[in-house]
């Protein structure tokens, strides 16, 4: 199956990339640093970029997936990395699939389902959800959609601006009093492998214009997680209150009804991004 992955230089790209070619698909590796190099916000390359690749399925993996960047200008960031980018891939897809990686955070407050609610508490939760939204004007229209919503997704080769990445840099480059925020607050963290598995899952089974939880169901408080991934070390807390959600978790079950199983524990997938990141000089 040829398979376009737009986004795929990034962190969970990468690993899909390398997913989808080890069940024999031929993945066509898009966006920002990516073997085709194409501006998602514009139509015309998209386009381009289409008519070369003819693919039989498309994840859009492209965008920010970072809430911290909505803070130097939320309708900016929103149009120029989340509405563009997937209305000129839904245009150009057709009736052709479209794996969307959304996030858990448009339901706001956790525990959820697939059924639950969208509420979103944040900026970076409403852009998502607005994407979503385009996302089902599609399916309504005739195209074909199915949406993939992570609560965090964390592994090896992680960017260090992402929070767990960002302590196990420091943790690597022999910091041992490290400022982690709040960790009172619970998390529902999976492998990036797993989640590679569970888009090329939702491509090849999912249910048209249906969403996926992709998440294991147990949030665990962030300092439990920070004892694991840097163990000996001190967290420093600014003080300052959060304004964070207090829990971001969801249920699987749906998911899992396709066919999806995690193969990585949590604990160990702490180790791998440990060792995976190089001390500093």
């Amino acid at each position: 199956m040829r398979v376009l992955v737009t986004g795929a230089a990034g962190f969970c790209g990468r690993h899909l990339c390398a997913a989808l070619r080890a069940r024999g698909h031929e993945a066509w590796a898009a966006g920002h640093d990516a073997a085709y190099p194409v501006d998602f916000r514009l139509l015309e390359l998209v386009a381009e970029l289409f008519t070369e690749a003819r693919p039989d399925l498309v994840f859009h993996l492209a965008g920010t997936s970072h809430p911290g960047d909505f803070h130097r200008g939320p309708v900016e960031v929103q149009t120029e990395n989340i509405v563009h980018p997937l209305l000129n891939v839904l245009e150009c897809a057709g009736n052709t699939r479209v794996v969307l990686a959304s996030s858990a955070v448009v339901y706001g407050r956790g525990p959820t389902t697939e059924d639950s609610p969208m509420r979103p508490a944040d900026l970076y939760g409403a852009a998502r959800a607005s994407a979503e939204a385009m996302a089902q004007r599609h399916v309504q229209r005739g195209g074909d959609v199915v949406i993939a919503r992570a609560t965090g997704i964390t592994g090896p080769g992680q960017h260090p601006r992402f929070l767990l990445a960002g302590w196990a840099h420091r943790y690597a480059g022999g910091e041992r009093r490290i400022a982690t925020g709040n960790l009172e607050l619970r998390r529902d963290y999976i492998d990036v492998r797993d989640a590679a598995e569970a888009l090329v899952l939702l491509g090849e089974r999912g249910e048209r214009g249906s969403s996926y939880n992709l998440c294991s169901g147990d949030a665990l408080p962030l300092r439990e997680l920070f004892v694991q991934l840097c163990p000996g070390a001190e967290s420093t807390d600014g003080g300052a209150p959060s304004r964070e959600l207090p829990v971001i978790a969801a249920s699987p079950a749906r998911a899992e009804a396709l066919g999806w199983q995690r193969r990585h524990a949590l604990a160990q997938t702490l180790v791998d991004l440990r060792q995976s990141v190089s001390p500093s000089p």
